[in-house]
């Protein structure tokens, strides 16, 4: 066998997780910092490598050292907040939810959340004539913060659950709230800053430049209490095992997740928000009450507006290569031009169980 026929099979030996019996390789080379497949289904997809850094100067201008420090100092305005409901597709809720993700540049006072999610309460429809929740538009969200510049080692996850209310057919009104079950002897955090709910912040060092595996599920226990949410981790290029960061008792049993989720990028202290923040984020799916993976190929992209107590100045961009989605966002103005709510897809996601982490 050529010497040159050896390499190309032992490079695709080494991609074989990127594989599946529907696609068949047909020609494979290395291209800089992406490899480019093409297949009998598709023209060609574009693989970045997980240690490949994106062009994100070529992204959007980075304003000066100058520039990040005087509007740190002066701005009383978060930076763009861009986020993106993804269009899951699917009918009847789902139970499981993974994402992958890594934050190249990550300066204090920035949160990553990789799900904001809905959870379905039809379930209490008999006991109760009204159900609604304190958060608004959403019932929760997980993933992780940087930082404070008060507190260096601050490193942590986070899942928070917004409280939940329902009237029976007297009137009584009960409230549905989530009672932290791990790390067991842990009391969870009770917030009303955004209304109210309750929180856990667990540590986790998860560091910029690296790609990390999140993994979210509601699960029936079979002693017959209440549906119970975890939050998962997996350090993708260590390969380590998964990381159970907090589990809450919803409150009520027969929950689940509605039809969408979505992903964020925050700034949430001013005098930090010049600074530079990228999330990208790609091989998302969802578990379906069927206990089937269903891919997510595409999600509308936006930024938060404005509000009477909270505003938002200085640049952002989004997007979507063949396989990840990317944001970018400083507090200093002026360094892209401002981006409509658009669409963006991706062409491939990583087949098989996103659990079984290879």
């Amino acid at each position: 066998m050529k010497k040159k026929t050896i390499l190309a099979i032992l490079c695709l030996a080494s991609l074989n997780s990127y594989s599946q019996d529907a696609w068949k390789m047909q020609v494979w080379s290395k291209n800089g910092n992406v490899y480019q497949f093409n297949t009998e289904e598709l023209d060609s997809v574009t693989f970045v490598k997980d240690n490949y850094v994106r062009d994100w100067e070529g992204i959007m201008k980075f304003p000066s050292e100058s520039e990040i420090n005087q509007i740190d100092n002066t701005s009383h305005c978060r930076s763009p907040y861009p986020f993106v409901m993804l269009d899951t597709d699917v009918k009847g809720g789902f139970v499981g939810y993974a994402i992958d993700f890594k934050a190249d540049y990550l300066p204090s006072e920035t949160y990553c959340s990789l799900a904001n999610f809905h959870i379905d309460y039809s379930s209490l429809a008999g006991k109760y004539d009204q159900i609604w929740n304190d958060g608004g538009i959403v019932n929760g969200y997980a993933g992780f913060q940087s930082a404070s510049k008060r507190n260096m080692n601050d490193y942590q996850g986070i899942l928070s659950i917004w409280d939940s209310y329902g009237i029976d057919h007297s009137g009584k009104k009960d409230t549905i709230q989530a009672t932290l079950i791990y790390p067991e002897n842990t009391e969870g955090i009770s917030f009303n800053h955004e209304n109210d709910g309750m929180s856990h912040r667990p540590q986790y060092n998860w560091k910029q430049g690296k790609w990390y595996r999140v993994f979210i599920q509601c699960i029936e226990p079979e002693d017959g209490k209440n549906t119970q949410i975890e939050f998962w981790v997996n350090d993708l290029e260590e390969k380590k095992q998964w990381t159970k960061l907090c589990a809450f008792d919803l409150g009520a049993r027969g929950l689940y997740f509605s039809n969408t989720t979505g992903v964020f990028l925050e700034n949430w202290e001013p005098k930090s928000c010049g600074e530079i923040r990228t999330l990208e984020f790609k091989n998302a799916k969802i578990l379906d009450r069927e206990n089937k993976w269903q891919n997510i190929y595409s999600g509308n992209f936006t930024t938060m507006k404005d509000s009477e107590d909270i505003c938002y100045t200085g640049s952002y961009q989004y997007g979507a290569d063949e396989t990840t989605f990317w944001m970018i966002t400083t507090g200093v103005s002026n360094c892209a031009t401002p981006q409509p709510e658009l669409k963006f897809a991706v062409k491939y996601i990583e087949p098989g169980n996103p659990l079984e982490v290879k």
